[in-house]
């Protein structure tokens, strides 16, 4: 195999896209900390991508990639790497265009990191509701896909917008109190500013 650039895509929140040059398939196995395994998407008409991972990934119990699964839209774990590759040929790699490396530091990192916290907020939300005894626990994966529909500005029938409204009407008016009373409750606090930004 010749060098090649690649780029490392890093398991759970915080980390940061690595360039990175490939010379062999033992560089491959030190990035994924394993055995690796390709898969190959077509990115657009004469681009396809070779996503290498971890082949034991999910038996090690490997932390979620979130920005892997975003892109290739299905669940990844562990540290990817990223090269480009031959359309008839995944075993066979090419550099990485720097402005698709680009792309994914400015653009699509970003929108991954905006759409985790997001998911993560409604779901303190819902275990802060379900606590507050505002939402009876079988009502919540009902009242989630709603809301998160909602939250994004999409469209709900008008019956859910209703029931979303007036969920969310009383947990503010509970956190509200939280707030106002001084109590210091860090979540409730975070809450609050979540639902007070609509959701951004």
């Amino acid at each position: 195999m010749s060098a090649v650039i690649g780029c490392v895509l890093p398991a759970g929140v915080g980390g940061a896209i690595r360039r990175v040059i490939i010379e062999d398939l033992e560089d491959l196995q030190k990035l994924v900390g394993g055995y690796i395994e390709p898969l190959t998407a077509q990115a657009s008409e004469d681009f396809f991508i070779t996503m290498l991972v971890n082949e034991n990934g999910r038996a090690e119990d490997l932390e979620m990639n979130w920005v892997a699964s975003a892109l290739f839209k299905r669940e990844i774990v562990g540290d990817v790497v990223l090269v480009r590759a031959q359309a008839d040929n995944n075993e066979e790699f090419m550099d990485l265009p720097t402005d698709f490396i680009s792309w994914l530091e400015e653009r699509h990192m970003p929108r991954v990191a905006d759409a985790y916290n997001q998911t993560m907020m409604v779901s303190a939300l819902f275990k802060f509701a379900v606590t507050e005894n505002l939402i009876a626990e079988e009502e919540v994966e009902k009242f989630l896909a709603s809301t998160m529909v909602f939250l994004e500005g999409g469209e709900i029938t008008e019956e859910e917008q209703k029931l979303t409204t007036e969920f969310i009407d009383r947990v503010i008016s509970v956190v509200e109190e939280r707030v106002s009373d001084g109590m210091g409750d860090e979540l409730a606090e975070e809450i609050y500013d979540f639902l007070k930004e609509g959701g951004n």
